[in-house]
């Protein structure tokens, strides 16, 4: 079983706990600039570093991910670049660049279009639905729904996934509310809102979990996932410093 960077991605996204930081309090902000830095435990192990911070024109999400998968023997080193243009109450992705495997995905807000670059394959382009998202944008929006709340039982994502080989694909993501769990992170230990999601993507069944803390700004606070019902790994963050920006309202 092969893995390519949008399955990882699954549980990189990670934990925004805060392990050294004093969280902040934002009376109208959802979503606050800021710097993480996470670890891996299972199955990978390693670090990413995220900063999502404010542009000319609407906003940076950068995060850098070192890390090693035991049962390839092989070392992952990526850089991903996504800009996103806030537009209440959604985080519309224009942009996603995987400098590592030098993939480029703009997202034609006007056209309706998604148009996919690889350096190996021959530009292609794809229907864009109105609120379509990147890996990248999904934590982020996952995290400005749980702060709307009261949340459904149910509801629908739509993520831009890449197959085998390597075309890509609107993936419909149906998220299940668990509701209120306490969750227990090398940060600490808090009370959250617990969504889970299971998907097929490259003949190998998905299935997520993440943990969204009230105590700061509802973030993420662990992500967890297993690939045909074995764990893979889990993520969780070392160090969490928000910033007075705040990216949506």
């Amino acid at each position: 079983m092969k893995f390519n960077y949008f399955c990882i991605k699954a549980f990189q996204v990670g934990v925004l706990g805060c392990a050294s930081s004093v969280a902040l309090s934002f009376a109208s902000c959802q979503i606050p600039a800021y710097h993480a830095e996470y670890v891996f435990q299972g199955a990978v192990t390693g670090t990413i570093q995220q900063n999502l911070s404010p542009t000319a024109s609407g906003y940076q999400f950068t995060s850098f991910t070192q890390a090693h998968k035991y049962f390839f023997s092989e070392v992952l080193n990526e850089q991903v670049t996504g800009q996103i243009v806030p537009n209440n109450p959604a985080l519309l992705p224009i942009r996603y660049v995987n400098k590592s495997n030098h993939i480029q995905i703009d997202f034609d807000r006007k056209a309706n279009t998604i148009t996919i670059s690889h350096n190996h394959l021959k530009d292609f382009s794809m229907p864009l639905a109105p609120y379509a998202l990147d890996t990248l944008t999904m934590p982020l929006q996952l995290q400005s729904d749980v702060m709307q709340g009261p949340m459904q039982k149910s509801f629908p994502i739509q993520v831009v996934m890449l197959t085998q080989k390597q075309q890509a694909e609107l993936l419909p993501l149906v998220f299940e509310n668990l509701g209120s769990t306490p969750v227990s992170t090398p940060a600490g230990e808090f009370a959250s809102i617990e969504l889970q999601t299971t998907y097929m993507l490259n003949q190998h069944q998905i299935q997520t979990e993440y943990w969204f803390a009230p105590k700061f700004e509802d973030a993420l606070v662990k992500s967890a996932t297993q690939i045909d019902g074995k764990p893979i790994a889990t993520a969780s963050l070392s160090d969490y410093q928000a910033s007075e920006v705040c990216v949506l309202k």
